[in-house]
């Protein structure tokens, strides 16, 4: 009997030892990723802070970069400021006659502002004229570098009355004969309270001749309390130049008429707050960091002014000559104004962070709301577009690139999807909120130019291809549908132009001379000098190797217009594509100064006779007044047919040629942008943009809800167009804050997507999992904030020596629910488990339809980390060793027993029993009995 309570010891111990090494195997496992992928570089990416790099390239920190240090270096620095704020031709007198009597342009008046930043008061004050002879457009800009003793012409002194004290201000208007009777006797101007215009004596005839007249305003004065005697007498205080334009003489029958296209642009920052998601059926209410849109398009703000200056020009021929360009961006945003809006510094967070209940009382309490401004329904914004659908009912019409986004910018950033966005998507926009079918296939970069490495990206501008290809989808779900599904997201076929200044093109092979009939005519041996003018403005640009079936040309026009037309307005700008040397401090002249300027310049475009396209900034900050001055330069040379109406349709096709026997060229920059962005921005934009995307992979769309990725994403790709904006980029003195701006604006991109991204989370029951048996339950919740269902699996990796294998359910579904979550069972096997394991668990993508690019196992959530420790228990296998050992004791148990019953039956046979006699007891007696 000793020996049975071993064997319980053993089959203990057996017991124990098999139920260790016993687990079932489940038949769905989790994606096992090895240690690389478990800790990605993106998980460190995500834990750091975010800082985005300066959008700005390194030349655009130089100042010689911004204006030419020579440049003006003779302007006196006497803090005394002189501008000119209007120039109107002056009526002339009733008792004049003659030509000049019905001339308005007989005199021109300016009225110049005198202002002393002095501590002393001035006296003695002069005012003289400095001129130069009719220039052509390269020489006026030469003479707005030009200083005072390279005038050689004047007018005599004009003496002003009066002392002007510390911090004072005077207006002075003077007249400025152009006729025959010019040399005026000189006067004085009158009295500050009751101004009224006098006359400038200058040379008889001195601008007789048409042309373009560089003008340059001296100030000299006295200083009534010098500090040292070297500065009481007259001194040099202030300069400001413009240009005058002397009509050209009437109009020659047989002179050919200037064909001119004229791009009116209706564009500018909309001051979207960065990190807005999209929402269905029905849009969020946009969200805006400054109501200055709002006062843009109410009245005296610019785009109204823009909108009304085009609606009151009475000339039809400027209409048939004029494109409207419109931002889509701008147009969508203002749409919006209409319905409502909110006004604040920065948006809500789109995914809500648990917190404890102490850190709610003020949400629950109503005592912390949203730091924003409810606008109700703007009343001039739904004017504004209901007048700019009025205007382009029965006008052309054309997409600028969205919010300003720069072609030559997208060229470094890796992303299809974003090109297409900016240059392909606008049409549509429009289309749906004036209804009406504007231009397809141009390219308007505010850049002016087109680098070598942004050719490419030129076929994304492509929004209507040829009869035979593929239509190009409109709508910007589907498209991008169509791209995951393995579309190329830049279309395969069409045609796109370009208009760029014409100092950006290299022509490599000139073009065909134009034929006498449309169809396989011979050359024309005399051909028509304006259809070869026509023709040099086109040069077809290389082919994307990426897009074989698809073709660019550029449309010139001249770069000296553009550069003055980029420096007009309120924030006046550096053109791209100008010479440093002919740079100079914009702000140093007024807005009405530089207008005139290239009002000058405008005119000897339309005087060369070749064809002429005037393209304003697209962000133009002029006034009413200027654009209407500006668009009735136009109206009058159409008025008076020294020039016609080339209508932008017809501007992008070649004369007497087919468009293959056009030039042949490619792009260039001819000299420093201070308006580039810097490599490490764009590649940190890059990443922005692959983040996004895979964000939006992530998500499928479900038939029973409204919203589709793309429409969720949108918003935030829309920021980063806006953080390659050309808006104000070149213009010197906005650049520093700008510069903040766009980073702001990226890394909050940035900042949503990692919080979108991490809303998608794994949460385990513990940080400790003790395992029982080999079929214990590991219940984990995978958790989605986001509006659409995300399929994923789970991945892992450990730091096991031996193998580690985590199963899931196979009963369990693949796809957590839009804003929920659902509980998944995982299971472990653990080939070694006498040491606690230390487990790293996520969520990573699972192949399915709908995952594009996207990688099968890519990681979605965040690790969680988790502790296995394994306790002795049973199991089947277990079970099954212990029966084995059971039957392996019984049966030994039975030899023994055996084997100890044959050695008795041996001793009994060997010595047999024999039977005692019994033997009698004597019985004991008592004394005492009877």
């Amino acid at each position: 009997m000793s020996r049975f309570p071993r064997a319980f010891a053993a089959f203990g111990v057996s017991t124990a030892l098999c139920a260790l090494s016993a687990l079932p195997v489940a038949p769905v496992v989790a994606a096992p990723l090895s240690d690389a992928n478990s800790n990605p570089a993106a998980q460190a990416e995500k834990s750091r802070p975010i800082t985005t790099p300066d959008p700005s390239g390194p030349d655009a920190h130089e100042d010689s970069t911004w204006a030419n240090p020579l440049a003006r270096s003779t302007d006196p620095k006497q803090d005394v400021r002189l501008e000119i704020t209007d120039i109107a031709p002056a009526e002339a007198p009733p008792e004049a006659h003659g030509a000049q009597a019905q001339d308005p342009a007989a005199s021109q008046t300016y009225t110049l502002r005198i202002r002393n930043d002095r501590p002393r008061a001035l006296s003695n004050l002069s005012l003289t004229l400095y001129y130069r002879t009719a220039a052509t457009a390269a020489e006026v800009r030469v003479a707005q570098i030009a200083n005072q003793g390279e005038y050689a012409l004047r007018s005599e002194p004009l003496q002003l009355d009066g002392i002007l004290g510390p911090g004072e201000s005077r207006e002075v208007q003077v007249t400025l004969p152009l006729g025959a009777d010019s040399g005026a006797a000189p006067g004085t101007a009158a009295s500050p309270d009751a101004p009224s215009a006098q006359s400038l004596t200058i040379p008889a005839n001195a601008f007789k001749e048409p042309g373009a007249y560089p003008l340059l305003f001296s100030l000299s004065g006295q200083d009534t309390n010098p500090e040292d005697a070297g500065q009481s007498g007259v001194q040099y205080l202030a300069v400001t130049r413009t240009t005058l334009t002397v009509g050209a003489s009437e109009r020659k029958e047989e002179q050919p008429s200037t064909p001119v296209t004229v791009l009116y642009p209706l564009a500018g920052q909309t001051y979207m707050a960065p990190g807005q998601t999209g929402d269905a059926p029905k849009r969020r209410p946009a969200f805006l960091t400054k109501d200055q849109l709002a006062k843009e398009v109410a009245d005296g703000g610019r785009l109204r002014g823009l909108l009304d200056a085009y609606r009151e020009a009475k000339s039809k021929k400027l209409k048939q000559a004029t494109c409207i360009a419109i931002d889509p961006e701008l147009l969508d945003t203002v749409n919006r104004l209409a319905e409502g809006y909110l006004v604040g510094d920065r948006t809500p967070d789109p995914v809500e962070e648990p917190k404890r209940l102490r850190d709610s009382w003020d949400e629950i309490l109503g005592g912390k709301e949203p730091d924003a401004q409810h606008k109700p329904g703007n009343a001039d914004a739904k004017r504004w577009v209901d007048d700019l659908r009025e205007v382009v009912q029965n006008n052309c019409s054309v997409a600028l690139p969205y919010a300003g986004a720069d072609i030559n910018a997208l060229a470094q950033v890796d992303s299809d999807w974003l090109r297409v966005r900016a240059l392909g998507m606008g049409p549509s926009v429009i289309q749906r909120i004036l209804r009406v079918v504007p231009m397809q296939n141009v390219v308007v970069p505010d850049s002016g130019y087109v680098s070598p490495e942004a050719q490419k990206v030129l076929a994304a501008g492509v929004t209507k291809s040829p009869d035979k290809a593929q239509p190009v989808e409109a709508d910007a779900s589907q498209r991008f549908e169509q791209t995951v599904q393995g579309e190329p997201a830049i279309p395969q076929a069409g045609h796109v132009t370009a208009l760029v200044a014409d100092n950006t093109v290299t022509v490599e092979r000139p073009a065909a001379s134009p034929t006498d009939a449309q169809h396989g005519a011979t050359p024309n041996p005399s051909p028509s000098p304006s259809d070869e003018e026509w023709n040099q403005r086109l040069v077809n640009l290389p082919t994307s190797p990426g897009a074989q079936g698809t073709t660019a040309t550029a449309l010139q026009y001249s770069a000296d217009l553009g550069t003055v037309l980029k420096a007009t307005g309120e924030d006046p700008e550096v053109s791209a594509y100008s010479n440093p040397e002919l740079r100079f401090n914009l702000e140093e002249d007024s807005s009405a100064a530089r207008m005139a300027t290239a009002q000058a310049v405008l005119n000897l475009e339309l005087d060369s006779g070749r064809p002429t396209l005037a393209v304003p900034p697209a962000a133009w900050s002029v006034n009413k007044s200027q654009a209407a001055s500006f668009l009735q330069t136009i109206s009058q040379r159409l008025d008076d047919s020294s020039a016609r109406p080339a209508p932008l349709s017809e501007a992008v096709q070649p004369r007497g040629i087919d468009l293959p026997d056009a030039a042949a060229g490619t792009t260039q920059l001819p000299y420093s942008d201070p308006g580039a962005y810097s490599t490490p921005y764009l590649g940190a934009l890059t990443d922005a943009a692959r983040d996004l995307r895979q964000l939006t992979l992530f998500m499928h769309n479900d038939g029973t809800i409204a919203l589709t990725r793309e429409g969720f994403t949108s918003p935030l790709f829309a920021d980063l167009l806006r953080g390659v904006s050309s808006y104000r980029k070149r213009d010197h003195g906005h650049s520093s804050i700008l510069r903040e701006e766009l980073r702001n604006r990226v890394s909050r991109v940035e900042q949503v997507t990692t919080q979108l991204r991490r809303s998608i989370s794994l949460l385990p029951p513990g940080n400790v999992f003790t395992r029982t048996s080999d079929s214990s339950p590991l219940l984990v919740v995978a958790r989605n904030g986001l509006p659409l269902p995300v399929t994923a699996v789970v991945g892992y990796s450990s730091d096991a020596d031996t193998d580690v294998t985590v199963h899931t359910d196979s009963a369990d579904s693949s796809t957590i629910p839009a804003k929920g979550s659902i509980t998944w069972s995982l299971t472990t096997d653990i080939a070694d488990t006498s040491k606690q394991v230390n487990l790293s668990l996520w969520l990573a993508t699972a192949n399915h339809d709908g995952a594009g690019d996207l990688q099968d196992g890519t990681r979605i959530s965040d690790p969680v980390e988790l502790r296995v420790q394994s306790v002795p228990g049973l199991s089947a296998r277990g079970l099954a060793i212990i029966a084995a050992v059971l039957l392996g004791i019984g049966a030994a148990g039975k030899m023994l027993w055996d084997r100890r019953g044959g050695r008795s039956s041996r001793s009994a046979k060997a010595k047999p029993l024999k039977a005692e006699p019994l033997k009698a007891v004597p019985w004991p007696v008592d004394e005492n009995q009877n």
